[in-house]
């Protein structure tokens, strides 16, 4: 037993120094639950922070849109500061009929909103949504 505890303490240690964290390092805080429909699609999931040890944190959308109709839609991740927009990303999306899983970590959040919005096309890369100007939401991240 004793050169068990040995064994795990020196790989605690081996494993510190090369810098690889457990993790649990990154904790969560809060958690808001999401609902959000347009055209013939819905949005379902969570939004939450992420603590990340720095002056902002991240913010992790996870649920998926189900669409039953023939349009586009996409879920926007928002970041604001100040009551000051930021930034919206496209944080991916359906065309058609279906489910998509939304996965997306927004680095750098100060204030976290979900919208989402119909959208021309998608192409579930990150970067700028691709929305027309039709959008629902917010839904405030706490």
């Amino acid at each position: 037993m004793r050169i068990r505890s040995l064994a795990l303490a020196t790989a605690a240690v081996a494993a510190a120094a090369i810098g690889i964290a457990p993790a649990a390092s990154a904790t969560t805080t809060g958690g808001t639950p999401f609902s959000l429909t347009i055209g013939t699609a819905t949005a379902t999931g969570t939004a939450q922070y992420i603590d990340t040890g720095s002056s902002s944190r991240d913010m992790l959308v996870t649920g998926t849109i189900t669409n039953t109709g023939s349009g586009c839609y996409e879920i926007l991740p928002t970041n604001y500061l100040g009551g000051f927009f930021l930034t919206s990303y496209n944080g991916g999306g359906i065309c058609g009929p279906g489910t998509f899983t939304i996965n997306y970590r927004l680095k750098g959040t100060f204030q976290g909103y979900v919208y989402m919005c119909e959208a021309t096309t998608v192409s579930n890369t990150t970067g700028t949504a691709d929305c027309t100007q039709n959008w629902v939401g917010p839904v405030t991240v706490n």
